[in-house]
Formats: C-alpha cells, structure tokens, sequence
C-alpha cells in the first residue's frame, strides 16, 4: 500500500527518498525497498536488500528475481509456494518455462473463486500464452485472377513443461481465370508438416519437417530459434522449400528457400526492429526465378489508453532481386506463352518507405468479449510507386481459454508484383493443458 501511495504523488521529491532512506538506516528497510520497486529504482532495491540485516518478505524477493531473471532466486523461492499469492507464483513459473505448474496454479485460482476477474485473467493469460493449443483457418484469397480457398489446422503440443511436438496441415484448391495468365494449373494443393519446439528461460527452438504436392512433390521444413532477455530479442530462421505468394505463379508452382536474422528492442512505449534476409525462389522442379537479399527497419511508438494501445511508426525495407534471365521448367509450364517472362514472376530490386499503424486491444486472449483491431501501411515503392495494406477484425472467447476469429484484408503488402490482393479468414483456436 505504501509504494502505491507513494506512486501516487504528482512529483515524489528527494524529500520522500530521504525520509525512506533515514528509516532504512534505522533498521527499517521495507519502505523504502518498496518506493523504490514502484518507480523503477530495481538497482536501489538491490542495495537496500543487500545491506539490509531484517527479513525481507518473500514477495520482494521474488519481485526482484523476476525483475532481473534471476532463475535460480526463482526457484528457491517458489520451493515453498504456500507463502506467496496465486499471481506471484504463476508468474515465478512461467518466468522459470514450468508453464504447467503456472496453468495449475492459475486454474486453482479461478476454482476457488469463479467471479475473480483478476484470476480468470491471470488464468487466460496463463493458458493462451504457454499452452498446447489447436487452431483451425478457413480462408479466401484472390488476386490478380487467381483464387484458392481452403483450410490451415495448425497444433501445438506439450509434451513436459519445455518442450513438446507441433503438427501443420493445409489443403487448399485454387482457380484461375484469364486475367492471372495461368494456364492448366493443378486444382488443389497440400501440404504437411510434423516437429518438434524445446524451450527454456531465454531461448526457444523450433522445427518441422514434411512435403508438399502439387506440380511436384517436395520435401518442406524449418529451423527457427528465438533469445530474448529483458527488453532484447534476437530471433532468425531456417526454411526450404516454403510456400511462396509473391505472385500467382510461384504460389501454384514455385516454392522458396529462405533465412532470416533480426534484433528487436521493445519497453512499454518504444519498439525499434532491424533485420535481413536472403530468399532463393525456384519452380517445384528446383530451376531458380531469382533471388533477393533484402534488409528492413521499423521504429513504432506505443500508446496506451486504458484496454486499448495504439502503434504507429516509420519502417523501411530494401530488395536487391536479381532475376533468372528467362522462365523454364513448371513455372513456365504454369504460364501462358505470352506470360513467360521474369516480370510475371518475380520484380526486381526495390526499395519501400512509409509508416504502419495499429489499433487493438492490449491483450486480446484476455478480452471477454467481441474485441476489434484495425491495421493500416501506407508507403512508396521505388518500383510500383504508392501502395497500402489495410487489415480489419474481430475476436472473441467462446467459451473459456478459447479465441475465434474473423478477419479481412486488403491490398498490396503480401506480394512483390503490387497486384491486389483480397483475404477473407476466420479462425478458432482451442486451449488446453
């Protein structure tokens, strides 16, 4: 209650900090630990800990140990969970990867009391986060002719506390007119993939491996990994042979080989993003359309008013494609004669400059009821010249730790060719433990 109070001041001067800081020495620690922690002062908190010849409560201890990932603090302190409350220990075990000990807690929590909001959102958040989980897409997509509609089921799976399997199916059958300059394309494709993912404090691990039919049957999968401490997150990925919709005909007859690295620095306002990548596009027959080495950056401000945040901020991204001379194999084979041509696959070197905004709720899991979002791009290609994303949605628990979803979205951002593209999507996803 104290460091509430304290929080609450309009200034808090050096005069509260002395008074603290006299008591402290006194052999009175725990106000001034307390207005410390509330300000963000971790580092005096530590010292006046340290220095401090009294008892600490746990709850302050465990505080610190979250606020610097001190995993072994952690541990010892949550080897007596019966002296701390239900938040302090979900959070202890989600921060030490024991996500299901955190799921039991927290379900514990909204058993003993049903109408605690406090605890059914601590328990979505808990779940929704760390869980297994199932999700289930229908879409429609169309663009420049061509048109597919199928579905995604997507599963995640845990087998312990940090590690489990993952599952990936998608069927979806597509179809072209005239305007795509496709030709005698297959009518449905599919894909497969089955992994696994490991997790620990800082980092995550994931793979999966499977196929793909459609003009050819192709061997698929990925390698991504993730470090994150703090305010800092390294992340990158592996793929061969992915899904490729940069234009009609790599998405009927193409695939990509691709890696990518990026460091992203986020606190509770700002959020700066830089990356890069390479990606080699080829037919299913493995012949290669092009290759582009590429390089972005964004920089978004954060704002929040009540349940809502807004994000808003300038990136920019750089293509340098360097295209096969002509088109062969099944990419030309998926053209029509006029239409066999690099232009009709893949564009070149670009670069792309302009701001994004985003609209939404803070935590959506957590949301009880119809939650919206609205996201927005508007930027200059060098090539294609002004273009535009525009994505709109709703979502909703439908009962317990669940979430359906519809969404549409409009506009230029998913290919490299500036053609339209239109997507209708609606999602479930289920979560368990």
């Amino acid at each position: 209650m104290l460091a509430h109070a304290l929080a609450a001041v309009p200034a808090p001067g050096n005069v509260d900090l002395r008074v603290l800081l006299a008591a402290a020495r006194q052999g009175h620690p725990l106000p001034a630990i307390a207005w410390s922690m509330a300000h963000g002062h971790w580092a005096l908190a530590r010292a006046l800990v340290a220095s401090s010849s009294r008892d600490i409560p746990r709850w302050m201890r465990l505080d610190l140990a979250l606020h610097g990932e001190d995993a072994g603090v952690i541990a010892r302190l949550t080897a007596h969970p019966r002296t701390l409350s239900d938040g302090e220990i979900v959070g202890a075990y989600s921060r030490l990867g024991d996500y299901a000990r955190a799921q039991t807690w927290a379900l514990r929590a909204v058993r003993e009391d049903p109408r605690n909001r406090i605890a059914r959102r601590r328990y979505l958040h808990a779940v929704a986060v760390d869980a297994s989980h199932v999700t289930v897409d229908g879409q429609w997509l169309s663009f420049s002719g061509y048109m597919y509609a199928g579905e995604d089921l997507r599963g995640r799976v845990y087998m312990r506390p940090d590690a489990g399997f993952l599952v990936h199916e998608r069927v979806w059958w597509q179809h072209a007119t005239s305007s795509s300059q496709l030709a005698d394309i297959p009518a449905s494709q599919q894909m497969g993939d089955v992994g696994f993912f490991v997790r620990r404090l800082h980092w995550r691990l994931q793979t999966a491996w499977g196929a793909r039919d459609a003009w050819r049957r192709a061997l698929t999968g990925f390698l991504s990994g993730r470090w994150e401490a703090g305010d800092v997150r390294v992340q990158g990925h592996v793929g061969l042979h992915r899904l490729s919709r940069q234009s009609p005909a790599l998405t009927v007859a193409g695939m990509k080989n691709d890696a990518f690295a990026g460091i992203t620095y986020r606190d509770s306002h700002w959020a700066g993003h830089l990356g890069g990548g390479w990606t080699a596009y080829q037919g299913q027959d493995g012949l290669t359309a092009g290759i582009d080495r590429y390089v972005r950056v964004g920089f978004y401000r954060s704002l929040h008013a009540g349940s809502w945040r807004c994000q808003i901020g300038p990136f920019a991204d750089y293509h340098a494609v360097a295209r096969s001379a002509r088109v062969s194999g099944v990419l030309a084979d998926s053209l029509e004669p006029s239409a066999q041509v690099p232009s009709s696959v893949l564009s070149g070197s670009r670069a792309d400059y302009g701001i994004s905004a985003f609209l939404g709720s803070v935590r959506p899991m957590l949301a009880v009821r119809w939650s919206p979002y609205l996201a927005a791009s508007l930027y200059n290609s060098t090539r294609f010249g002004l273009q535009y994303q525009f994505s709109a949605g709703l979502r909703t628990p439908v009962r317990g730790p669940d979430q359906l979803s519809l969404v549409y979205s409009q506009g230029q951002g998913r290919n490299a060719l500036a053609q339209m593209e239109r997507m209708v999507k609606m999602s479930y996803t289920v979560y368990f433990s």
